[in-house]
């Protein structure tokens, strides 16, 4: 057999989405069963399901017999509402133990609509029955609580405190200060040190039963809560609106002697519910050349593992909801170094530092904090002459390609600019960030199309592999509007990229170029750069448009494959049917009606040292993978589906 039990939520029993499983038995093997149900509400309706099962012989359906009986009364939990019920310790005697002497239980408890949740490790279902308590610590704000698991029905703990933020009881403004679960049945009965709580101030004591272990998730248990004597002093900083000011970084500024012991976390503060345990707070006002680190030097790192949050505002005040995550240096980089270097900040504008203390192996203790400028002088440095787009560099536009022909580069140097534009379009071509760029021009030939090209791997003397990003607008600097953009470098695509793609627009366009290294760790290091005349559209989509009777060149050494498998516009191979590995894209429109075209080929010169032109088979119809030549018709163009293939 199989039984279920349900309760119903809706006003009809035929309504099955009412229904809620309230717990089920099945024993395979076995004929009878058995289901035990606790907690029940007196006079409330319930439903029984009984089904057969049918992995046994004669199983399925059969005659069978009911018996419910009362299993007697149980000491259910009356302080399970964390306002309503709660029950009042009252205040821990100074240099004393606060003794209740009584045996308390979570028996039928549940949990509350927006009750807090510490988070025990066990996922999003960490609360399951729980029981609530108040207390006043002594005047050292220092405790120890102790809770012990009944031996007559046993318990596996779990303890966490909070405070409200408004000292009002509202579950949405709790505030958590410490948890504690030893995990897994290492031990049933808790015990949790807290230092630090305001003697002024109701705490509340949050009992749970573990999940892990379903007999261990409710039972009975006793309290004590212990001062621990010494003092308890909070840090000046914490509290993000009294954060240490560094003010400027001109150079290098230290604060000494800081601490986030007896530190505490605020209600909405990033972290909540997280990784904040003790969290202080700094501020300062971001440097020209915007690239700092931020250093934490700890007295101890047996006592303090720092971890540092950065964090921008995009308002004027010490709102928790105006912050941003701009970077962070956390728990294991920690465990090796305490230094958080970060670029691309925008200078003048103010950014907050949260330091908190890594909760496992070093949650509070003493420090120094650094903050230091990277580029000091990058004030005073003259700005580059390309340094707005209005004072472009024009380039000349190259009849080949600089990586795979004869084109010459052009040598440049990022120097250290400022950022004339960083809208969304441009934070999608370099996720490391604009920390200040350079721009170019030049107009579009005769085909309309060109090949971009820049080259940043160890260009110059002293130079590394950079983040070199390119955007190409038309437009005028008033009102540029972006074509496309490509990044180099090995930050996100791995290896040492290099830029190179192909823009298209009207022949006579002047396109403006927009260059920078993202994440502005490169300022002052060389790259190159080289447009040139695309013979033929490398892009099927861009394909050129050709008149009758005038010449155009063509030239497939710079120009790409294109993935046709996976999406990419363009056609197979005529031949073999394989993917291109340089094709070009050309386009015309006959003017007559079933007529003929004459497409010439002539100047051919192989750089590859091919013999010749190879047609798409050879005598005998094999296909042959090769130079090939291909004149088609298609009315949905680029799409590898051809409407009728012409030569």
């Amino acid at each position: 057999m199989q039984g279920a039990v349900y309760i119903n939520d809706g006003a009809s029993c035929l309504d099955s989405a009412a229904l809620t499983l309230i717990d089920s038995e099945y024993d395979p093997g076995f004929y009878d069963e058995t289901i035990e149900l606790t907690c029940l509400i007196p006079g409330q309706q319930y439903y029984l399901q009984i089904d057969g099962a049918d992995n046994l012989i004669g199983g399925i359906e059969g005659y069978f017999q009911i018996e419910i009986i009362d299993d007697g009364s149980i000491t259910s939990a009356s302080n399970d509402d964390i306002c309503a019920t709660a029950i009042d310790l009252g205040t821990v005697p100074n240099g004393g133990t606060l003794n209740p002497g009584t045996t308390f239980t979570n028996v039928c408890a549940t949990i509350q609509t927006d009750e807090p949740d510490p988070g025990f490790g066990l996922g999003t279902d960490d609360i399951d029955q729980t029981v609530w308590f108040t207390f006043t610590p002594p005047a050292s704000g220092n405790v120890t609580i102790n809770a012990f698991s009944d031996g007559g029905n046993n318990i596996d703990l779990q303890l966490a405190v909070y405070y409200s933020a408004d000292g009002s009881c509202n579950p949405d403004q709790m505030v958590p200060v410490e948890h504690e679960w030893d995990g897994g049945g290492l031990s049933w009965d808790e015990t949790v040190d807290i230092p630090c709580l305001d003697p002024s101030v109701t705490y509340y004591l949050q009992v749970d039963g573990s999940s892990v272990t379903e007999d261990l998730q409710s039972g009975d248990f006793t309290l004590n809560i212990v001062d621990d004597s010494g003092s308890s002093v909070a840090p000046y900083n914490d509290d993000i609106c009294d954060a240490g000011d560094f003010g400027t970084i001109l150079n290098s500024e230290t604060l000494t002697a800081q601490t986030n012991d007896c530190a505490t976390v605020e209600l909405n503060e990033p972290g909540i519910f997280g990784y904040a345990q003790q969290t202080v707070w700094y501020e300062f006002i971001a440097p020209p050349s915007g690239h700092i680190t931020i250093e934490v030097d700890p007295n101890s790192i047996l006592d303090f593992l720092p971890e540092i949050y950065l964090f921008g505002t995009n308002g004027t005040s010490c709102d928790f909801a105006d912050l941003e995550l701009i970077d962070s240096d956390v728990f294991p980089n920690t465990a090796i170094e305490f230094i958080l270097e970060t670029s691309c900040i925008i200078p003048g504008n103010t950014y907050y530092i949260q330091v908190d203390g890594q909760s496992l192996f070093g949650q509070s203790g003493q420090f120094d904090i650094t903050i230091t400028d990277l580029f000091p002088n990058y004030a005073a440095t003259i700005e580059p002459p390309n340094n707005e787009c209005i004072n472009a560099i024009p380039l000349v536009v190259q009849d080949e390609s600089c990586f795979v022909g004869d084109g010459i580069w052009d040598l440049e140097n990022y120097g250290q600019p400022t950022i004339s534009l960083n809208d969304p379009y441009v934070q999608s071509c370099n996720p490391n960030g604009n920390c200040g760029d350079t721009w170019y021009c030049f107009t579009l030939p005769p085909t309309g199309t060109v090949l971009i090209e820049g080259d940043d791997d160890g260009i110059g003397a002293g130079s590394d592999d950079s983040d070199l990003t390119v955007i190409a607008y038309t437009g005028d600097c008033s009102g540029l509007i972006p074509l496309d953009c490509e990044m180099g470098g090995g930050s996100l695509l791995g290896g040492d990229t290099d830029v190179s793609f192909e823009i298209e627009a009207e022949p006579g366009t002047k396109v403006y170029l927009q260059v920078f290294d993202g994440g502005g760790d490169d300022h002052g290091e060389d790259f190159t750069l080289c447009v040139s005349e695309q013979c033929g559209a490398d892009n099927c989509l861009f394909a050129i448009n050709m008149d009758p009777n005038v010449p155009y060149c063509w030239n497939t050494a710079s120009a790409t494959g294109e993935d046709i498998a996976g999406g990419e516009p363009g056609y197979d191979e005529c031949g073999d049917g394989s993917a291109p590995e340089h094709s070009i894209y050309f386009t015309f429109t006959s003017e007559c009606d079933g007529g003929s075209v004459l497409v010439s080929l002539f100047d051919i010169m192989y750089e590859d040292g091919n013999p010749a032109y190879i047609p798409c088979a050879d005598f005998t119809g094999l296909p042959l993978d090769g130079f090939t030549f291909t004149v088609f018709s298609d009315s949905t163009p680029c799409d590898n589906d051809q409407d009728d293939l012409v030569y």
